[in-house]
């Protein structure tokens, strides 16, 4: 006899790639506020690129900044300053997708979804820490073998494949405070679409950072990254709840 199975299965059994991805930047761009967070890390991204091509028109001599009556900007002050950037950067993204994370798996509420993203911030970096440190390893070949077609065919193979690790591990902390193992089982289970989402994310990426260097970096901070962020957090939620079900086909 052929197993009937309930009818929310039945739906979330039927749902393709086109609709994870429709669902997922809906969800962005119809509650707008999640991406707050991510207007810092646009705003400080878009002033480095416009200070960057300051930099480049004028050749090699860094341009007066004045700042207080500081001097002119030197090495050691670009690469403090380009520190600070990243920091800005980081603290901030984590912030925006942890909370985004926890709005598609916990509860549609933007006011708790970006409390808890900064109360997870510390256990979120270390989270991160670690995986990109797992990543890093598999990167070593490019290190060591010289040849361009090498390294740029297996640096887009490797970023194809490990993408799906950092969007999976946020909606895991929703629940977890250390979810470094839990990714890579989920990413297991999840391969196939997972896969495909981190090809499309790869291309789609690539796509919009091609446009105008700040318009380009501008858009995948506010738009590409939340949107699979959120992504497959339904993705992780659509598990967890077959997982729950007892009814856990291949994802």
């Amino acid at each position: 006899m052929e197993e009937v199975l309930p009818p929310d299965i039945r739906k979330e059994e039927e749902r393709g790639i086109d609709e994870y991805l429709s669902e997922g930047f809906n969800l962005i761009i119809s509650n707008h506020k999640l991406l707050i967070p991510f207007m810092v890390p646009l705003l400080v991204n878009i002033l480095y690129g416009i200070y960057l091509l300051e930099h480049f028109f004028r050749g090699w001599l860094f341009t007066p900044i004045m700042l207080s009556g500081a001097p002119t900007l030197d090495w050691r002050q670009f690469l403090i300053v380009s520190i600070l950037v990243v920091i800005i950067i980081m603290v901030f993204m984590l912030w925006g997708i942890e909370s985004v994370a926890y709005f598609v798996v916990k509860e549609q509420n933007i006011s708790k979804a970006m409390s808890f993203g900064v109360k997870k911030l510390p256990v979120t970096f270390v989270n991160y820490i670690i995986l990109l440190a797992i990543i890093f390893v598999l990167f070593i070949p490019v290190v060591v073998v010289h040849s361009l077609w090498f390294i740029l065919l297996y640096s887009f193979l490797v970023a194809v494949l490990v993408s799906p690790l950092v969007f999976l591990l946020p909606p895991i902390m929703v629940e977890k405070n250390f979810a470094v193992i839990e990714t890579f089982f989920l990413y297991k289970e999840t391969f196939k679409r997972s896969i495909i989402l981190g090809l499309l994310y790869s291309l789609v990426s690539s796509a919009v950072s091609s446009l105008i260097l700040i318009i380009g970096g501008s858009l995948n901070i506010l738009l590409v990254i939340p949107g699979f962020v959120a992504t497959y957090s339904i993705l992780y939620k659509d598990y967890r709840e077959k997982e729950e079900s007892g009814f856990l086909p291949s994802l």
